[in-house]
């Protein structure tokens, strides 16, 4: 994204910023707007809400106020009476119902219940209702008043108020109404019992129509529920006046209606959020407010969306302004981003045109005295400047590419002296490899037979770098090499490449070596250090460095006598050679990698010598931690295994040819093995060693014959380390023709393959693996 805005032209870089700056700014505002209006817009609609259930409230404790005085005040007359005295029950009833109609009450009707002293379950039932404006006088005997009002059992046995739960009454009506009645025991004057009740019933169909009929802000609901729970007013008829808000939770799975009907019974009010209601499915605030006198709830149910749609209005007239405003912002600042950046514009495509070597466009002569100006002025320096600079960089440029092809040409040399492959000896595992720096060094290894019985390593450091490191380090490494061919002694190979290197007076050059050579037999090392690193040596106790004295560096002064050290090595004892390019490792701290850390490395390294060289690296690396590093990091290990008496190794020479038969004899013949078997793999074995001595080398080379002993075959395996050549791709030859038409090669190993039961090959790390095996008799 931020390479896409860096590509566009400045023009739309400067409008493009300018309105995310504007347009942030005005989405903080608007959230900052949104954030701490809305409690405020919350606790307002709170407030009206309250009220709002509280101005209801009062109209039902109104209600509820009138129909207990109504009762109260029956009460008080028939205390005056000392009996029963129907003519005054009429006018009492007829005087209560007539004070209710007048202050417009929900009254349904009003009764008198006397009854007999002990005996409240009989009586007489004295009551009153107003139909068409007129009253109406009921007398009825009762023989089971708690059949007829079972509520009845509920009531307290004292002179108070008491308010039922509703009922349907199909007394006093034609049609089932739903009333709640209020109630009071009362006593004749000169009574000590209660004679009776007096009670005033209320309609409840009018109170339901006033609570349902209410809203609040076109969306708030009301709903009404006596003491004991039960809907009295609810929008949905399945649970008005069938469910109580405690069955409701239930079903709905609702505890914070359950909480809300709690605090109702406790006289509570105040509100509580859920996640749906049986009146929205969606987020609710639910308002509660009790009626302490009668016990009943009162509640305000409103959905969360459109409580807060005053502000969701708000917040989307304040967008679209926002909206509008950057419309207008945009025009204006892209007029004058155009005046503003039309001459960097016109000063941007010339400097293109400069950029791409053309410096044939002209810049204005007159400046204007702004930074535009000052711009144009810097313009005309760096023109002059440039077409100077070009002239000098072409002039470094063709210094620096021969500087460059001396680079690669010392890579080259470097590269081309160190040994890819490494010979597969049973005796012993070697492997060697070279990090190279940046700028090239003077770092070598070798590994090489010296004969069939001793083998050589070697690893060096030139100083210097470049060219001459590099020849100096080819010259090192062929004097070694030749010296160590002749058949000499270790500290002649080291006294005589010594001398040859300090006559090359011109060089000014030395060289820090360290020269091993390995009996395979015997497993004795011979070693001569030069100046070089202490090398870490493997037994069973883990690696240690030798420390030695070490002799004078070669090519340092000419006629020193160097001195030879032994070690007898055990099966997987191993010998490691580095240079100080390990050793000498960085960090980005400028410490170094030392002898310690490495020890630590190798002992935690138990591995092939391969995969040990390898981490060795990888922990270099991972301490340097990217830090570019200006010396080779190169590496050497030899790891003995042991002398394999069954296995030999020959100078790749026709002249040796008697003494490989006479071997392979030797062993046929310790086996048992029968003289046909034996005349037919030293037959075989003449073949192939004389081709490997005349084809596989150009300058000479080692074979290594091995013998052994498996599942009813007796095998020599073949290893040489020249070009490739898989002698079982070659055709065979039709031996049915003259010799004329027959033609040359494949005769040799066409004999070889009828003579064997089994041959095989296989080429491994540079070497060619020949095998051939003949059944045991």
């Amino acid at each position: 994204m931020f390479k896409w805005f860096r590509r566009q032209s400045l023009t739309f870089r400067l409008n493009l910023s300018i309105l995310l700056c504007v347009l942030f700014g005005g989405m903080s505002l608007l959230y900052f707007i949104s954030h701490y209006s809305q409690p405020i817009v919350r606790s307002h609609i709170e407030e009206l809400a309250k009220k709002s259930l509280q101005e209801l409230s009062a109209r039902l404790v109104s209600i509820e106020g009138d129909t207990e005085a109504a009762t109260l005040t029956m009460k008080n007359t028939l205390k005056e009476l000392k009996t029963t005295d129907v003519n005054m029950i009429r006018n009492i009833l007829q005087s209560a119902l007539q004070t209710l109609t007048y202050d417009e009450s929900d009254t349904s009707h009003a009764w008198i219940y006397v009854f007999p002293d002990g005996e409240v379950s009989k009586g007489t039932l004295y009551s009153g209702i107003f139909e068409d404006g007129k009253f109406i006088f009921k007398t009825s005997f009762i023989e089971n008043f708690y059949n007829k009002y079972p509520w009845f059992t509920a009531v307290p046995k004292e002179e108070e108020n008491f308010w039922s739960e509703p009922y349907v009454d199909e007394e006093h009506t034609d049609k089932k109404t739903w009333v709640v009645t209020s109630l009071i025991p009362f006593k004749f004057s000169e009574s000590e019992q209660y004679n009776g009740l007096v009670a005033v019933s209320i309609d409840l169909e009018d109170i339901q129509k006033d609570v349902l009929a209410r809203e609040f802000q076109s969306e708030g609901h009301y709903l009404l529920t006596s003491k004991e729970g039960l809907y009295i007013a609810h929008p949905d008829r399945n649970i008005q006046l069938k469910k109580t808000i405690f069955n409701l939770a239930k079903e709905k799975n609702l505890p914070e209606l359950d909480e809300a009907g709690n605090a109702i019974k406790n006289g509570l009010s105040g509100s509580i959020q859920m996640p749906y209601s049986s009146v929205y499915d969606s987020s609710v605030i639910f308002f509660y407010n009790s009626i302490s006198d009668i016990g009943w709830g009162l509640y305000l149910v409103f959905s969360q969306k459109v409580f807060f749609k005053p502000l969701i209005k708000f917040q989307f007239e304040i967008l679209v302004s926002l909206l509008l405003g950057l419309i207008a912002l945009i025009v204006l600042i892209s007029w004058i981003c155009h005046i503003s950046t039309k001459p960097l514009l016109d000063l941007s495509k010339i400097a293109i045109q400069y950029g791409q070597g053309n410096f044939k466009a002209e810049l204005p002569e007159r400046y204007s005295q702004d930074e535009i100006g000052d711009m144009i002025k810097a313009f005309h320096k760096m023109k002059d400047n440039l077409l100077n600079y070009i002239n000098v960089i072409e002039k470094n440029a063709a210094e620096k590419q021969r500087d460059k092809s001396e680079l690669e040409i010392s890579n080259h040399i470097q590269q081309a002296a160190l040994p890819k492959n490494f010979p597969l000896h049973p005796a012993f595992e070697v492997y060697a490899s070279m990090l190279p720096a940046k700028s090239v060094g003077g770092d070598f290894y070798d590994a090489f037979f010296i004969d069939e019985n001793h083998f050589a390593i070697a690893i060096a450091d030139v100083s210097g770098k470049g060219i001459p490191a590099a020849l100096y380090m080819m010259v090192t490494k062929t004097l070694i090499k030749n010296i160590a061919k002749t058949g000499v002694s270790i500290t002649e190979i080291m006294q005589q490449t010594n001398n040859e290197l300090c006559s090359i007076t011109e060089a000014e050059m030395f060289v820090t070596a360290f020269l091993a050579i390995l009996n395979v037999k015997t497993g004795v090392l011979e070693y001569i250090n030069a100046g070089h690193n202490s090398p870490f040596y493997k037994d069973k106790d883990g690696y240690k460095m030798l420390t030695e004295k070490h002799d004078i560096v070669l090519g340092g002064l000419s006629g020193i006598t160097y001195h030879a050290h032994k070690i007898k090595m055990k099966k997987g004892d191993r010998l490691c050679l580095y240079t100080d390019g390990i050793s000498e490792g960085q960090n980005i701290h400028g410490k170094f990698y030392g002898e310690n850390r490495l020890s630590k490395c190798l002992n935690n390294s138990i591995q092939s010598t391969e995969d040990t060289i390898y981490f060795v690296f990888n922990d270099v690396k991972k301490f340097a931690a990217g830090v570019e590093q200006f010396d080779d990091m190169t590496m050497l290990e030899l790891r003995y295994d042991g002398a394999d008496e069954n296995t030999h190794v020959f100078a790749a020479d026709v002249k040796n040819t008697d003494a490989v038969l006479q071997f392979v004899k030797d062993d046929m013949q310790n086996n048992h093995l029968s003289e046909q078997s034996v005349y037919k793999m030293v037959v075989a074995t003449e073949e192939i060693f004389s081709n490997i001595s005349q084809y596989a080398y150009s300058k000479g080379g080692m074979v290594h014959i091995s013998t052994s002993l498996k599942n009813g075959l007796y095998y020599i395996q073949y290893i040489d380390y020249g070009k490739y050549y898989d002698p079982l791709l070659k055709s065979d030859p039709n031996i049915t023709d003259s010799a004329e038409k027959r033609r040359v090669g494949g005769l040799g190993i066409f004999l070889v393959k009828n003579m064997v039961d089994k041959i095989t090959y296989k080429r491994d790390k540079g070497q060619n693996i020949l095998t051939i095996g003949i059944k045991v008799a």
